[in-house]
């Protein structure tokens, strides 16, 4: 039987904590686990350098520690407190947009919720979250009530998961009673969707070859081949089909 392979991991300490920094299969992304005042913290340290993913990992400690001093119960903030406090009309940072932007939101709110519910801790949304949601709206298992589209595209998913982690990123600038709302952001470090340029089509090695076939046959009488000359296709995988330069 074949051995497991094992993946890198070191352990760091910052501010009396603990941070093991490993890899993950699959992924050049590096991760963090903490395991402190009995709770388990995970997620991505948005770099793939390990010495960078040390020190974001001693980032996270001191927050986790700032934290933990303050008695804020990172355990305790959900997805929905988040959104409350986002769209507070006093408080929040919603109301500052215009209605249309804020009509938007809500509806990016709702969907969220309802892939994940509204009871979800924040500190426990990770890839396999996302890649859910993205699953459910491409499926259109959850969409917007207004729109005549149920199935949605990877730009569009994305563009989701990045309204998401604004509200975050603003959620780790508030301070509610001298405490952090977070102590960071979830989805920093994630692989989201990504919608390929349909300006830019990737063609297969096989439809290469089978157009290069005809192209002598098409060609304007009196035009060069384009298998003669200083400046012939070429194919590259993953590429458009373009001119190699200077042959």
């Amino acid at each position: 039987m074949a051995k497991k392979k094992k993946h890198w991991s070191e352990v760091v300490e910052a501010h009396g904590i603990q941070v093991v920094v490993h890899a993950r299969a699959g992924t050049k992304q590096l991760y963090y686990s903490i395991t402190h005042g009995g709770r388990r913290f995970r997620g991505p340290l948005k770099t793939t350098a390990k010495k960078t993913a040390k020190e974001n990992a001693k980032a996270v400690a001191e927050e986790i520690a700032k934290a933990t001093l303050t008695g804020q119960n990172l355990s305790r903030i959900t997805l929905g407190q988040v959104f409350t406090r986002f769209f507070d009309p006093v408080h929040g940072k919603a109301p500052a947009y215009t209605e249309r932007w804020r009509r938007s939101a809500e509806t990016r709110r709702e969907l969220f919720e309802a892939a994940w519910g509204a009871e979800k801790r924040v500190e426990d949304i990770g890839q396999p979250d996302m890649d859910r949601f993205a699953h459910l709206r491409r499926t259109g298992q959850i969409a917007s009530e207004t729109s005549k589209v149920k199935k949605v595209r990877d730009g569009t998913i994305e563009a989701d998961l990045r309204w998401l982690s604004t509200v975050f990123r603003w959620a780790r600038g508030v301070k509610i009673n001298g405490k952090r709302l977070l102590p960071f952001n979830p989805l920093e470090g994630l692989e989201r969707p990504k919608e390929l340029n349909p300006r830019q089509p990737k063609a297969s090695h096989d439809r290469f070859v089978k157009t290069l076939a005809k192209t002598d046959d098409v060609r304007p009488q009196g035009t060069p081949s384009v298998h003669a000359g200083p400046c012939p296709l070429h194919w590259t995988p993953g590429e458009r089909h373009l001119p190699a330069p200077g042959g």
